[in-house]
């Protein structure tokens, strides 16, 4: 693969009883192929833990994630790179799914195609209102399949289509179609802190069994994901090599 200069990070705080994963990329946040697995190192790190009752996803800036980094997308040589790259979000999807404590969602902005895998993926999310987001892979040749079983668990088969056949519509986070994909809202994004606070101290009071018991049954009916993501990988990967997409994407590489 061509070399791809990343200055993405990934950053883990313990605060007490809550593990903050922070991650941040000049690019709106977008996901390098480092960044996402060090978010499932981090995840599979911190799972047995028993010092830990939940984990706090978020990242920094306006933007909660602009999905896949455009640059090693651009750099995809063949089907294994592009397999390999693709499966970062199937790993990741994953690797939340198998953590052992429930895992919030904090979402101050935007959040585009992997992006929104990312936020489906969350046991429980609280956003600001004003959060936007889009599916935009069919706007290149791309289709959201790796992140769509993660996407249609919260907001089913009908908002699923409303977000990926619509890739240039930008949807508000609590409107019809994307409700469920959050719990809480707040007024302005300055406002989120404040409410994860109050909502961690609700949740200390919980026992942490009873915690894992709520979170394995969020994820019933979901342990054939281990094979489905990876193959909807390959899909993905075989269309981002296509004729029809690398003539999309042409325009991005001459700027």
């Amino acid at each position: 693969m061509i070399a791809v200069q990343s200055s993405g990070s990934v950053r883990l705080t313990i605060d007490q009883q809550t593990a903050w994963i922070q991650f941040e990329h000049p690019s709106g946040n977008a996901c390098t192929s480092s960044m996402l697995a060090q978010m499932c190192e981090t995840l599979d790190d911190l799972s047995d833990r028993t010092d830990i009752g939940w984990v706090v996803l978020g990242s920094t800036g306006s933007t909660f994630c602009a999905g896949a980094h455009l640059e090693e997308v651009l750099a995809l040589n063949n089907l294994r790179e592009a397999e390999d790259f693709f499966g970062g979000f199937a790993r990741l999807i994953l690797a939340m799914a198998r953590c052992n404590h429930p895992i919030l969602g904090r979402v101050q902005g935007k959040a585009v195609g992997g992006g929104v895998g990312i936020l489906a993926a969350c046991d429980y999310v609280i956003a600001s209102e004003h959060t936007l987001v889009k599916l935009s892979e069919l706007s290149i040749g791309l289709a959201p399949a790796v992140i769509a079983p993660a996407v249609a668990r919260k907001i089913g088969a009908s908002g699923l289509a409303a977000l990926a056949l619509s890739p240039a519509h930008w949807h508000e986070i609590t409107g019809l179609a994307c409700g469920p994909l959050t719990q809480r809202t707040t007024r302005e994004p300055e406002d989120l802190d404040k409410a994860i606070e109050v909502f961690l101290k609700e949740q200390a009071t919980h026992a942490p069994a009873a915690l894992k018991a709520v979170k394995n049954a969020l994820w019933a009916d979901t342990a054939h994901w281990e094979q489905l993501l990876f193959e909807r990988a390959k899909v993905t990967a075989a269309l981002a090599l296509s004729p029809e997409t690398q003539a999309a994407l042409a325009k991005y590489r001459s700027k």
